[in-house]
């Protein structure tokens, strides 16, 4: 079956990625913020980002280790 499919708030994923190769554009989707369209520049970041989880074998592990290593980054920055 095609079309729009409704969905109830425990079915709506916690998070997820859109990336489109062809146009170079990327989006994050988190159920707190909704969609947020990513800039140019971070497209081949996200594109990372997607590819590991895609190819994890533990995907929510992969965004927990990837999510601890950008806060732990974000925090040795606001040292310096």
């Amino acid at each position: 079956m095609y079309g729009r499919m409704k969905m109830t708030n425990d079915q709506v994923p916690d998070f997820c990625l859109f990336v489109n190769t062809a146009s170079k554009t990327s989006a994050i989707w988190t159920k707190a913020d909704g969609w947020m369209e990513c800039k140019p520049e971070e497209f081949e970041a996200i594109l990372v980002v997607q590819e590991l989880v895609r190819n994890s074998d533990h995907p929510e592990t992969t965004l927990l280790q990837i999510k601890n290593a950008m806060q732990e980054f974000k925090s040795d920055s606001d040292d310096e």
